[in-house]
């Protein structure tokens, strides 16, 4: 039971980690347009 409860959070953590990454990619590129 905890490695699975483990698992899930390093799943979500990874998961929001990427969307950050993902979201200050996306404000470079659309911030590089608008220029």
């Amino acid at each position: 039971m905890l490695t699975s409860a483990i698992y899930v959070a390093v799943s979500i953590w990874c998961c929001m980690l990427s969307v950050v990454v993902t979201g200050q990619y996306f404000l470079k590129i659309v911030v590089l347009l608008l220029l």
